[in-house]
């Protein structure tokens, strides 16, 4: 008669045994651009995904989320519609239910000219987003494909989300994990883990915020002094952000895009500055965003201009706890017969992860493959780590299914 184990060492072997087709398909889907703002792309990565969850008898049903607003290149305030977010489900009225979760947008948009996959040594592959996430879709996916296939965790409920808009800090998504977050009792996202496969313990808060200075036109040889500089002030204001850095306490600001200005005979009346902010705990990122709202309040006393702050954090400090801490215990038990060492490390990245922790869903939140230089032309993965990444996956939810892991 066949036991629980035997079915759960015969799914660890079906990953080995597909380790192959893993590889080629993760090739196939880094090839498809899928940048946060190519909408085309993304939908072409749906669509895709779809196509393959489906061969494992798993549907993705597409899933309406917000519009997006932005400050657009003129300082004005515009709203546009991504693509759906994909969400499966199994056994969703099961007691006790586990939120999975992974995007499928990329740093790398449709003009990037890093669109290639090539191998950089016998197990390092190159990439766009092979690491980030794309690797993680795979293992996310293979793990419940695994799980189902073989009936290991039938007495739980799980949830899967796949979004299009992490890496711009998920503005559309963001109301569906927090509806999700309430009716499940821990999360697992599968950004990657480290370099040196260490795993991510507490996050660094992230926020985007514009600065939007609108000054005074005027032609700069025959009446200078009745124009408004909206660049000369954007530059004093740069100056005084760029001073709320404070490496002691954590916080990390980096003013990353400049735009404005036009003929060299016209006093510009638009500058746009945009930055992005790093904190350690809600403290100080309170303390940052009355600082920065005071910089402001002065630059609009100014006679002429007109300044204006858009944006926020899009993902709070996340910051272990004991719910937390439960889970990393269960990881490592999941882990322990092929890494048994692992070590979690504190890092500036935010997630979605951050995001959930603050709707109140305790979550671990690096359980995707190891890789390095994220959003550069050297991105990488070790696709040695998809399968036994995969495995783990399948051993922590057949242990939380058999009662074997207090987690949550």
């Amino acid at each position: 008669m066949e036991t629980p184990s035997d079915r759960l060492h015969a799914a660890c072997l079906w990953l080995e045994s597909e380790q192959a087709a893993i590889t080629d398909q993760l090739i196939q889907w880094a090839e498809i651009a899928s940048g946060s703002h190519d909408t085309r792309g993304l939908q072409r990565m749906a669509d895709r995904l779809r196509s393959d969850w489906q061969q494992h008898g798993l549907t993705l049903q597409p899933t309406p989320v917000t519009e997006i607003q932005e400050i657009d290149a003129y300082g004005e305030l515009v709203s546009w519609k991504t693509v759906d977010a994909l969400v499966a489900s199994r056994r969703p009225d099961a007691s006790r239910r586990v939120l999975l979760a992974i995007h499928f947008d990329t740093v790398y948009e449709a003009d990037s000219v890093f669109k290639q996959c090539r191998w950089l040594d016998s197990h390092r592959l190159g990439g766009p987003g092979v690491v980030d996430a794309k690797g993680g879709l795979l293992v996310m996916m293979w793990a419940l494909a695994a799980i189902e296939r073989f009936q290991l965790a039938e007495e739980i409920g799980w949830t899967a989300v796949l979004n299009p808009d992490e890496e711009i800090g998920s503005p559309a998504s963001a109301g569906l994990f927090q509806q999700l977050a309430v009716a499940h009792d821990f999360g697992l996202l599968f950004e990657p883990c480290l370099p040196d496969g260490a795993m991510v313990s507490d996050r660094k808060g992230s926020g985007n915020f514009t600065v939007i200075v609108r000054g005074r036109s005027a032609h700069a040889g025959r009446d200078p002094e009745s124009g408004r500089n909206a660049i000369v002030l954007l530059a004093k204001l740069i100056g005084e952000i760029d001073r709320l850095n404070d490496f002691q306490l954590g916080t990390t600001v980096n003013v990353g895009r400049i735009e404005g200005g036009g003929p060299l005979n016209r006093v510009p009346d638009l500058a746009i500055g945009r930055l992005n902010v790093r904190v350690d705990d809600r403290a100080a990122q309170s303390q940052f965003e009355s600082q920065l709202r005071r910089i402001v309040e002065r630059a609009n006393s100014n006679e002429g201009f007109s300044v204006a702050l858009h944006g926020g954090f899009h993902a709070p400090p996340k910051i272990v706890d004991a719910s937390t801490w439960a889970i990393q215990r269960a990881v490592e038990a999941s882990i322990a017969t092929t890494d048994p060492a692992i070590r979690w490390q504190p890092t500036g990245g935010a997630c979605d992860g951050s995001k959930l922790a603050f709707y109140g869903l305790p979550n671990v939140d690096t359980l995707g493959p190891r890789g390095g230089n994220l959003h550069s032309p050297e991105e990488w993965v070790d696709t040695a780590t998809l399968v036994p990444k995969a495995t783990s996956i399948v051993r922590l939810l057949t242990a939380y299914a058999r009662g074997g892991e207090s987690i949550g």
